[in-house]
């Protein structure tokens, strides 16, 4: 099998056991690399930066020359260098040395990083890495490793021989210490997923980082012996605020653990605390704006959040920490409440567990710009280019107090409307080969004509964009194989980077714009292909071992185990308490999976009609055990007729609501079970924000006093009723708005 190798800007560990890779080349990095070598196959292959044609550095390489408009073609052969490592990890010499299997080994020399997994047998091989020095690290403080009893060890720096290899015995491990613990909210006790949670020491270094389980359960492991704190950060867009063992926001103040050697410390429930809520409205002209950026300051200079209004013009930041904030609507160039400065903007003063509501913004005219005619100007013009060839073109108008942008949508008439009066210079640019364009028609910004914008005044400015250079070209092994996946870079001869791509499947590259998007300027070029380290044929990326259970029928459960670490032994438990509880778990299957290649296996289950369960997946190939869990599912009896209706609606903030449920009788599972929560409310964010108890001896309609599930008044917005049935599939839904 040969794969696709595909590179993302951030690498995420993917799982498998046997002698197992991960390759990462910074900047980029490279996903879903973690495979085993076939023996008898191509191995991987290293090749180092090459100058066009081929060559190592600088001297004698090509240099490229082309004009405004030209396209040049650059051919470029990488060939094969470097030399291969290996050795074995073991347990401590009082333990017998035992093998220590499926734990990951780092490697890195300069911009190459790759990581290898061990087997059963405790062995590890990189087949292709750059000669020299390479720092090597045995990881069992990664989150997706074994071992974890034992501490990480950094190893001296270690010389790889070309075309030959460093072979490093037996390294053994000293005893390390484990953190274990949970995450769940401060109200309510739910387990909390969308974080991550970082072991920190006295000093104040970060020495692991994890993610918390589906349960909110994690084990930090791999940890030298000393002192150690948790915090736990939240997530971008999280609802929650980071949290320090022992309370607290800061590591001043935080409950630190001494571990010793093999000791596990377990910790008590870090509860998370829901940040304040910030919500209102975005209108101009008595118009709401819909998807219009609104951006959330701290006066301190800060970090700033951004957030799109949904329907009707609403918008809400979630999250968010104690501090003085100030709000802002670029497309009105407005300030909560109507200011055009920000020294002249409204401070909201939050501390936690506030909520503002109708934070709105409004750019209140007739004619839909905030600016009165005495201190606004318009500009109209022309733009010849042909649209075809660029993903987007934009104007963009920059005075000493203002930068105004206006998206292009055709190459004819434009008018830029709303300008603040003032000094400005103009410039075109789009996500293409064109070049940018200032006016008067000129590239260079030194030479552009700065205009006056007077008040209640209409100028005139056209644009005819020209190209700029293209360099393309293919990227192949000495053998004549394409290439893919190797970054391609152009740089001009004072070695300052123009531009960088990436090799399609077939090792062809395009570089004809700049990082900003927009096309480059003629000149002298080197061009270069970075170091690669490239999987051979017989390396298959594979994923985490996954189980998805899903209803299949009345009273019966699909289970769906995808198994890229065959052959193993799997096992499927099922539990009514989330496997949290004192209830023994149910053997619901137990087999040997086997094959080289990963394996699918697909069977039933038939819990008891009504009841939410869980399952858990543990897969073991004799070297690491992986549990993966699912749920929770119910296998019910639904009949259909069924509608969902909420009055008032707009509801202004007093009194009570009816929600009325058509055709609830249908439902094949009533009382507790069907009255466990299934009628919830949520944001337009789909973030989940109150939950209405159903009567089990009422049938027909509920009586709700609008509260969220913290017990505080909604804000004003556009919410959603979601009536689900007990496996969470969903029966009816109502939209319904809160006007306070």
């Amino acid at each position: 099998m040969n794969p696709r190798v595909r590179r993302t800007e951030s690498a995420r560990l993917q799982m498998q056991l046997g002698p197992r890779l991960l390759i990462l080349l910074a900047p980029i990095c490279l996903v879903g690399a973690l495979a085993s070598v076939s023996s008898a196959g191509q191995l991987d292959r290293f090749y180092p930066a090459t100058y066009a044609p081929a060559l190592s550095d600088t001297t004698g390489a090509l240099v490229v020359r082309p004009a405004r408009g030209d396209t040049v073609q650059v051919d470029i052969i990488l060939g094969e260098a470097g030399g291969r490592l290996s050795g074995r990890v073991v347990g401590p010499s009082d333990e017998g040395d035992p093998p220590v299997g499926g734990v990951i080994v780092d490697a890195e020399s300069g911009a190459i990083h790759v990581e290898a997994r061990t087997d059963a047998d405790g062995r590890f091989e990189f087949p292709a890495l750059p000669s020299g020095e390479v720092s090597v690290r045995i990881r069992t403080d990664h989150p997706h490793t074994s071992g974890r009893q034992y501490a990480a060890e950094a190893l001296a720096p270690i010389q790889v021989p070309e075309g030959g290899t460093a072979e490093l015995g037996d390294i053994s491990l000293h005893a390390g210490g484990r953190l274990r613990g949970s995450v769940v909210e401060a109200l309510g006790g739910s387990p909390v997923l969308d974080v991550q949670v970082e072991a920190v020491t006295e000093s104040g270094v970060v020495a692991a980082v994890h993610p918390p389980d589906p349960t909110g359960r994690f084990v930090i492991g791999g940890l030298e012996p000393g002192s150690y704190t948790v915090r736990v950060a939240p997530e971008e867009g999280s609802r929650y605020l980071t949290e320090v063992l022992g309370g607290g926001r800061a590591l001043d103040g935080a409950e630190f653990v001494l571990l010793a050697g093999g000791e596990e410390a377990q910790l008590e429930p870090i509860e998370l605390d829901l940040g304040s809520e910030i919500g209102g409205r975005i209108t101009t002209g008595g118009l709401n704006l819909v998807g219009t950026p609104v951006e959330l300051r701290t006066v301190d200079g800060g970090d700033t959040r951004t957030v799109e209004s949904a329907d009707f013009g609403f918008y809400t930041f979630v999250g968010v920490p104690a501090g003085t904030y100030v709000v802002y609507v670029p497309a009105l160039r407005l300030f909560y409440p109507d200011a055009t400065r920000e020294s002249e903007a409204r401070h909201l003063v939050v501390g936690e567990g506030d909520v503002f509501t109708r934070v709105d913004v409004d750019g209140a005219t007739q004619e839909g710009c905030p600016l009165p005619p005495s201190q606004r100007g318009v500009v109209t013009g022309f733009v010849e280019l042909d649209m075809e060839q660029v993903v987007s073109a934009k104007l963009r108008m920059t005075s000493e107090a203002d930068t105004l942008e206006m998206p292009l949508e055709s190459d004819q008439f434009y008018t830029f409307e709303c300008i603040p009066a003032g000094s400005y210079r103009i410039a075109l640019l789009t996500d293409g080969p064109f070049l940018p364009q200032y006016h008067r028609k000129v590239e260079d910004p030194s030479r552009a004509t700065v205009f006056e914008v007077d008040a209640d005044t209409t100028d005139s400015v056209d644009f005819e964009p020209v190209r700029g250079v293209t360099v393309e070209g293919w990227v192949r092994a000495s053998g004549g194989e394409p290439v893919e996946g190797a970054i391609v870079r152009l740089f001009d001869t004072t070695l300052h980077e123009v531009a960088s791509v990436l090799t399609d499947g077939d090792g062809r590259y395009t570089i004809d714009r700049t990082p900003e998007r927009w096309g480059i300027e003629a000149g002298s070029f080197y061009v270069r292909v970075d170091s690669l380290f490239v999987p051979g044929p017989d390396l298959t990326p594979v994923s985490l071992p996954r189980l998805a259970a899903e209803p299949e029928a009345p009273g019966l459960v699909r289970l769906t185990i995808d198994l890229p670490i065959a052959p193993a032994t799997i096992q499927v438990e099922r539990s009514t308490d989330g496997f949290g509880g004192a209830e023994a778990p149910v053997l619901v299957l137990q087999e040997d999976v086997g094959g080289g290649d990963g394996a699918r296996v697909s069977r039933t289950d038939a819990p008891v009609p009504g009841v939410p369960v869980w399952y858990r997946l543990t897969a073991d190939d004799g070297a690491q055990e992986w549990t993966v869990l699912a749920g929770p599912v119910v296998a019910p009896r639904i009949a259909g007729g069924l509608s969902l209706q909420v009055a008032p609606s707009p509801w202004l903030g007093t009194g009570q609501v009816r929600i009325a449920l058509s055709g609830r009788g249908a439902l094949g599972v009533t009382g507790e079970a069907d009255g466990d929560g299934r009628l919830r409310l949520f944001d337009v964010s789909g973030r989940w924000v109150a939950q209405i108890p159903l009567d089990p001896d009422v049938s027909t309609a509920v009586l709700w006093s609008p509260r969220d599930r913290s017990g505080r008044p909604l804000s004003s917005g556009v919410y959603y009723l979601r009536w689900s049935d007990p496996l969470g599939r969903e029966l009816a839904l109502s939209r319904w708005l809160v006007l306070r």
